[in-house]
C-alpha cells in the first residue's frame, strides 16, 4: 500500500507531460476538398482554412502532396500561427487527363512534427459541355431613336457550365412578344 502514492503519481506525471503537446493544436477546414469536374488544361483553386485551436503558437515546418494534378500555393515556410488565429493554404487542380483523380497533402507543424492531412479530388474532363454565355450579363442601351442604332461592347465567353444563358427581351422592346 506504501507503494500506491508513488505509482499514482508517476501515472499522474505520464499523463500530464504531453500536455504542453496538446496546447497547440492544428487543425483544417475542411480536411476533404473536391475540385468537381474541371476541364484538361484548365485548373482549379481553393484555400483551406488552417486554425490553431491551441493555447500556444505553433510553426508549419513542412508541407508535401501526392497526386500528379495538385498543387501547393508558394509561402515560405515556417509559418507561425498564434493561439485562435488562422493561416489559409492555396491548393490547386490541374488535371492533365481524363477521370477522377484523388490526391492527399500533408501539413507538418511543432511540437513532435504533428502531420495533418487533407484529402482532395477532382475529375478532368476534356470534352466537358461548353455554354456560350455573355459579359456582362445585362446591357443598358439607354433611349435610341426608331431608325438609329446604338452599340456596346460584350464578349461571348464560353465555359463549361450547368446552367445556360438566356436572352429575354426587354417588355418595351420591339422584339417582345
Amino acid at each position: 500500500m506504501r507503494y500506491f502514492p508513488l505509482v499514482f503519481m508517476v501515472s499522474l506525471l505520464c499523463w500530464l507531460a504531453p500536455a504542453s503537446a496538446w496546447a497547440q493544436e492544428l487543425e483544417c477546414s475542411p480536411c476533404t476538398y473536391n475540385f468537381g469536374t474541371v476541364t484538361v488544361g484548365s485548373s482549379a483553386s481553393y484555400s483551406i482554412q488552417l486554425n490553431n485551436t491551441g493555447h500556444k503558437e505553433l510553426s508549419i515546418t513542412g508541407m508535401w502532396k501526392s497526386g500528379t494534378p495538385f498543387s501547393i500555393g508558394k509561402f515560405p515556410l515556417p509559418v507561425k500561427i498564434g493561439p485562435g488565429k488562422s493561416f489559409e493554404v492555396p491548393i490547386r487542380f490541374t488535371p492533365s487527363a481524363n477521370g477522377q483523380t484523388d490526391g492527399v497533402f500533408y501539413i507538418v507543424s511543432n511540437p513532435g512534427d504533428h502531420k495533418l492531412v487533407i484529402d482532395a479530388s477532382g475529375t478532368g474532363e476534356s470534352n466537358a459541355k461548353r455554354q456560350l454565355g455573355i459579359s456582362p450579363a445585362t446591357l443598358s442601351f439607354g433611349n435610341v431613336a426608331v431608325g438609329s442604332s446604338a452599340s456596346l461592347p460584350a464578349t461571348l465567353p464560353t465555359a463549361p457550365s450547368p446552367s445556360r444563358p438566356t436572352a429575354r427581351p426587354a417588355p418595351s422592346s420591339p422584339f417582345s412578344e
